[in-house]
């Protein structure tokens, strides 16, 4: 069972942050609908730890927000300043790079898409990505988590820092905000490419068969009883890739 320091959890619950469940050794919650069924309600939350359950936290627009910071020293060859990030609560991860937890700012993140992502390359989503900021429907790895058994993933613990009842920072500085909006990936939006598909399911489509919805599974549920694509009277496989 993995061991999370609750008096940490609750603090951010009560700050506002929502969690979610996922499989121990996982850093991204494979519960269904995990975006809309997190919560930040302390004995839920509790209920999940008491199942065995590991945790994520989850980013919901104008109640917290997640800094996933990748590649710390390509971030600062790119301009980025370490003091913009000071006084964050937020995690080591085992791979060497760092989560910040942002306490909501409406009047900074209303206009921002979902996620915003920084690749080495500003223009090429292949050149490796370094930073992303998340806004909403998307998560990172609960302090205290443990990672295992994933693959291309480092194993390890996700060690907390700054984080305590007290302990708090709303907002993104205003520099680093230039900064993700100057470097941010421009690129043409898969997601709109993919939300314009109009598909049905076959009737002979197995339901049992897992995929992966990353980009539409807030709206898994009318897409698994209304969409699949045929082919030569045949399902074909449908794979919904993350940007």
């Amino acid at each position: 069972m993995p061991k999370f320091d609750r008096t940490l959890i609750f603090a951010l619950a009560d700050k506002g942050f929502h969690f979610a469940p996922c499989t121990s050794g996982m850093t991204r919650s494979n519960m269904f609908e995990w975006e809309t069924k997190c919560s930040k309600n302390k004995t839920q939350i509790g209920e999940w730890l008491d199942e065995g359950y590991s945790l994520v936290l989850v980013s919901v627009r104008d109640q917290g927000f997640s800094l996933d910071i990748d590649d710390w020293e390509a971030c600062i060859a790119k301009g980025f300043k370490p003091e913009w990030v000071e006084g964050y609560p937020g995690s080591d991860t085992p791979s060497g790079g760092k989560h910040c937890y942002c306490e909501p700012s409406p009047e900074q993140t209303h206009d921002l898409a979902k996620t915003v992502n920084v690749y080495n390359e500003r223009d090429d989503n292949k050149s490796g990505l370094i930073l992303e900021l998340k806004i909403e429907a998307a998560s990172v790895a609960a302090p205290g988590a443990r990672r295992f058994d994933q693959p291309r993933k480092v194993d390890g613990v996700y060690r907390p820092f700054n984080c305590g009842p007290y302990v708090g920072k709303a907002g993104i500085h205003p520099d680093l905000l230039e900064w993700i909006k100057t470097n941010c990936y421009r690129g043409k939006s898969e997601e709109k490419e993919y939300s314009r598909c109009t598909i049905k399911w076959h009737s002979t489509w197995d339901e049992d068969v897992r995929f992966d919805l990353f980009i539409c599974q807030r709206f898994a549920a009318e897409i698994r009883t209304n969409c699949s694509l045929v082919e030569n009277d045949r399902p074909v496989w449908v794979s919904m890739r993350p940007l």
